[in-house]
């Protein structure tokens, strides 16, 4: 080989048939390489469908704990007489409810009981509870209290208990003048 036909190194370059030399690797080295790195993608896919099978696992069980626990409260309030009473029990001569009545600011009220923390709403009848689903939409669900709105509010006047109210309502009207010109804040 001439001077001119030599390849030219510069340095920290090695020629290219050195470079050739390092980077072949026989068929069993290879073999065992690509083994090793499917057997560890196989237990990473296998330890995300244990995860995933726990979970979904635990989820199932969470959902028939809810309904354990919410079927459980509906036979409590089914069950409530949502009257004072105490160990002494009850005094036919003289009914005295355990419920409250609160307004909230924006208006709306609800009655609920102090015993079984029934809830009813305006529109609630002896066969049905007017409830918001998550979407924000009215559904209607079977009454497990057979108390609708009105038997509740006719209650309110057989307790002692008084009725309560948010505080805001000044701000409430505040707010409305804000959003409609010419309602006076202070009335």
């Amino acid at each position: 080989m001439t001077e001119l036909n030599k390849p030219v190194q510069t340095q920290g370059t090695t020629p290219a048939s050195s470079q050739q030399d390092a980077v072949t690797i026989d068929a069993g080295t290879l073999q065992a390489l690509v083994t090793m790195l499917l057997s560890e993608r196989k237990e990473q896919m296998e330890e995300r469908q244990a995860k995933k099978e726990a979970y979904l696992a635990k989820e199932k069980q969470r959902r028939i704990n809810a309904k354990f626990m919410m079927d459980q409260k509906h036979k409590s309030q089914s069950l409530c007489t949502h009257r004072k009473g105490g160990k002494s029990g009850f005094n036919p001569a003289y009914v005295n409810y355990a419920i409250s009545h609160h307004t909230y600011v924006d208006a709306s009220s609800t009655i609920r009981c102090l015993i079984c923390a029934m809830k009813w709403m305006p529109g609630d009848t002896k066969e049905h509870l007017n409830r918001k689903d998550d979407n924000g939409n009215i559904v209607k669900l079977p009454n497990h209290t057979s108390w609708g709105w009105a038997d509740a509010y006719a209650a309110l006047k057989q307790t002692t208990n008084t009725a309560t109210a948010s505080e805001i309502v000044l701000n409430y009207r505040a707010e409305v003048a804000h959003a409609e010109p010419g309602i006076d804040p202070v009335k």
